[in-house]
């Protein structure tokens, strides 16, 4: 009976559930049976929801290791642990999926792959790596999460964004370089545990970046994956968010995420992602830039120490994955009263209004300007940007029915609530309050008015700032240099006269320095 308790309690039932029910969905057509493969997804997810809130009220936390034999007495040891850190980001995602699911369109697009179970799979690795106790078990958690991202984006046809492809590649190559040079207990032990040279620090930094896909590492196709709801495609924030957490604590790394370079950085990502969502034209695109802005946001979180910073992450994160998740419902459903009420209420949760989950970023202020103040003027610009896009008119759907109103009521209830439990970790004066809102919320209003009279009068210099912001002109150069280093090793192997006599070249070469 002790056996069968202890399984019921471990952290893996709800990663199997989600896999197990992904492979079910898989095998059959779910456009002929869209509501029978909609319930199935409800009932996962909600499965999955219940699983982690049931044990997020216990006070004991959960580990458990699994060790796995390999042939020539090798073996790996996965480690997960479910205590009051690694339960709030695994909450924050599972009922961010239980939102989205209610989301699934009633018909997938024909030629499509089963969107469902991709997505359900994707939430099993993304639950894997907010749970994750070691960089083995983190590096798992990654492949079966970006698996199922790379299944998505492929699946949109000629709209793949290739340049995303590389970049998710990137960051689990950087995770690959530190697990194949560290010793093999550092793989294994927990984050407590181990310890990381400089170097591996580093590259950890920044795969962190590549995980939050923070510009101008950005993934702007994070809306465009068929038969998925477009909030679901915003989960991997949370692997980020958790991923980043985890970092931080590492001993050592305060020598990275505090040195100026990293901070310039950062406020670089805030403003130029800021400055984006401000000059895009379309409202989908405004929303999307300042979803990467505030995620950007997380890479300063640190500066507020350790235990502050844990509070901003969580808040940030329910910031663009419940806020941010209500924005794009009201963008694409139709309410059948209270559209302006929610749009305004989204937005105050989403800019970080006292006692909002985006309410972090005015602690950040503070501590940016006690560093120093022309930081806290850039980032004051930046977040005026942002409320600047946001806060330009938009024609929001009519006619909506009131079911539509229960989907959105789902991001902005975990939203409000997630407000109100970090704005007790902010200890701000009245003053601090005041100046780090008021500033940027003048400045916004300003934007958003003065937003048409800008592109009317200054069209071209808008259209120069935004080809620069977007970084094509830097992208056409990187392709042109790698296009001609490989046209160059190509004309050097033709004048040696074809590949095989670089092999035979590359063979004397070993024999020569071989003792």
């Amino acid at each position: 009976m002790i056996d069968v308790v202890s399984w019921l309690v471990t952290p893996w039932i709800p990663l199997l559930v989600l896999i197990g029910t992904g492979g079910v969905l898989v095998p059959f057509n779910v456009r002929r049976v869209p509501h029978l493969a909609r319930g199935i997804v409800v009932l996962a997810t909600g499965a999955v929801w219940l699983w982690f809130l049931t044990f997020s009220l216990s006070p004991v936390p959960l580990v458990h290791t699994l060790t796995l034999q390999g042939p020539l007495d090798m073996s790996i040891t996965l480690l997960l642990r479910l205590d009051a850190g690694h339960r709030a980001f695994a909450l924050l995602a599972a009922t961010a999926a239980l939102g989205g699911s209610l989301l699934l369109p009633r018909q997938l697009p024909p030629g499509r792959a089963p969107g469902p179970s991709t997505a359900l799979i994707l939430l099993a690795g993304v639950l894997l790596i907010t749970m994750a106790g070691n960089l083995l078990t983190l590096l798992l958690g990654w492949a079966i999460t970006h698996a199922a991202y790379l299944g998505l984006l492929l699946g949109g046809g000629p709209r793949t964004a290739w340049r995303t492809v590389g970049l998710v590649l990137l960051g689990g190559w950087l995770l690959w370089v530190v697990l194949a040079a560290s010793p093999p207990q550092a793989t294994v032990l927990s984050w407590e545990e181990t310890r990381f040279p400089p170097w591996a620090l580093l590259l950890l930094g920044m795969s962190v970046w590549l995980y939050l896909g923070a510009y101008p590492f950005h993934r702007q196709h994070r809306v465009a994956a068929p038969g998925v709801p477009a909030p679901w495609l915003w989960l991997d924030v949370v692997a980020g968010a958790a991923w980043l957490w985890h970092w931080m604590s590492l001993q050592g790394s305060e020598a990275i995420w505090a040195h100026d370079a990293w901070i310039v950085l950062a406020l670089f990502a805030a403003f130029g992602s800021a400055l984006i969502a401000w000059l895009s034209e379309a409202p989908r695109a405004r929303l999307v830039w300042a979803m990467i802005q505030r995620t950007g946001l997380l890479l300063l979180v640190p500066l507020l120490g350790r235990n502050a910073a844990f509070a901003a992450i969580i808040a940030l994160t329910a910031a663009v994955i419940f806020a941010g998740g209500a924005f794009l419902v009201l963008q694409n459903r139709a309410l059948a009263r209270g559209r302006r009420v929610a749009y305004v209420l989204a937005l105050a949760l989403f800019w970080g209004l006292p006692w909002t989950p985006g309410g972090a970023v005015r602690p950040l202020l503070l501590a940016l300007a006690h560093r120093s103040p022309w930081l806290a003027v850039l980032l004051v610009l930046a977040d005026a940007l942002v409320l600047g896009g946001l806060s330009v008119p938009v024609t929001l759907p009519t006619r909506g029915r009131k079911r539509e109103m229960v989907r959105v009521t789902f991001f902005l209830l975990p939203a409000l609530i997630v407000g109100y439990m970090t704005g007790r970790e902010w200890h701000l004066s009245l003053t601090a309050w005041v100046w780090t809102t008021l500033i940027p919320l003048i400045g916004g209003g300003l934007l958003a008015w003065q937003r048409p009279r800008v592109f009317a009068e200054m069209r071209n210099w808008a259209w120069g700032m935004r080809v620069m912001a977007y970084l094509e002109p830097w992208e056409m150069t990187a392709q042109r240099l790698v296009g001609w280093t490989i046209t160059g090793v190509g004309g050097v192997v033709a004048l040696i006269d074809g590949a095989g006599w670089v092999a035979w070249l590359f063979l004397a070469l070993l024999l020569i320095l071989s003792p």
